[in-house]
């Protein structure tokens, strides 16, 4: 027998020994005068009461868990997907357009040699010239105007600097891209309401016309939009 045999033989031997020892003590231990609490006594039937439900149950919670864990993950589909129906931002020819809450910002990509102060203002042929015209603003920023019908506001356009940001609401709201002469547009259908915008950039100045009533079409607004070139 080689040596390291003989130091098994005695590790094994020892643990026999204090196995014994152990057991013995336990056994011979006097437990008579401890007095075991009620609650452990709940305690130790309700682990077993648990344990035991497992064991008969065991299949059913696995199954349980399983298609608790599959409708969730269908609802978190259904989250992501409803989130790629609305972009966080959407981008376009030459504008990014940001979806907030309640509203979404329009910005474009302008040119470095685009005016800082508008120098040139702009105007629209609204179609009838029964209209009212309104001058609401006119400063080096931004120049906007508004039409109206009978004391009604049917009509807005807005002449801004590029380098600022428009917003617009977003409820209910779908985005096109269409043409404007040569530059390209966004046109925005608010559902709800049945109404028009349009807004677009040609370098110098950033434009949008929009409409407080359903009778102005998407064809009539984006004509309107043109007649700023004429």
């Amino acid at each position: 027998m080689v040596k390291n045999d003989k130091l098994d033989i005695l590790i094994m031997t020892s643990g026999d020994i204090l196995v014994c020892e152990n057991l013995g003590f336990f056994e011979n231990t006097d437990t008579s005068g401890v007095c075991r609490p009620k609650s452990l006594d709940r305690r130790v039937r309700r682990t077993i009461k648990k344990e035991y439900g497992k064991k008969e149950y065991g299949l059913f919670y696995t199954i349980a868990k399983r298609c608790v864990a599959a409708v969730l993950v269908l609802c978190t589909i259904s989250f992501v997907v409803s989130l790629n129906d609305r972009p966080a931002e959407a981008i376009f020819l030459n504008a990014t357009v940001h979806f907030y809450d309640e509203y979404l910002e329009i910005e474009y990509e302008c040119d470095e040699s685009a005016p800082d102060r508008i120098e040139e203002l702009r105007e629209i042929d609204p179609g009838d010239e029964t209209w009212k015209k309104t001058v609401a603003s006119n400063n080096e920023m931004m120049y906007t105007v508004f039409y109206e019908k009978d004391g009604t506001k049917i009509l807005s356009f807005s002449q801004k600097l590029t380098k600022t940001s428009s917003s617009h609401d977003s409820t209910g709201v779908s985005i096109k891209e269409v043409m404007v002469a040569d530059h390209p547009a966004l046109l925005l259908y608010k559902k709800s309401r049945k109404e028009y915008s349009i807004c677009w950039c040609d370098g110098e100045y950033k434009y949008t016309i929009a409409s407080f009533t359903p009778e102005i079409s998407k064809e009539e607004i984006i004509a309107i939009a043109e007649s700023v070139y004429k």
